[in-house]
């Protein structure tokens, strides 16, 4: 694979999760304004989570975020790349 086409790929998984964050936020907000509180509180930590993970896919795999940090949001690296 060229780099070109790794530079591809990851743009679309990033795009991808970005969408799923949009997604689980517009979720989250809709039961929390229907008080649905069992499930609500979770779906914007989830938005949060797939944001994050959008923003350190840029030096790693989605793999290597799935096997190293699940849904760990606290072992996530503090040495992340710059945003923008």
């Amino acid at each position: 694979m060229t780099d070109n086409e790794r530079d591809c790929r990851r743009g679309q998984a990033r795009g991808l999760l970005i969408d799923l964050s949009i997604e689980y936020y517009a979720a989250g907000r809709f039961l929390i304004m229907s008080r649905q509180q069992r499930v609500a509180p979770t779906l914007p930590n989830h938005a949060v989570e797939f944001v994050l993970k959008a923003i350190l896919e840029r030096t790693r795999s989605l793999k290597e975020l799935k096997d190293q940090f699940g849904h760990r949001l606290d072992k996530l690296p503090d040495d992340h790349p710059p945003a923008g």
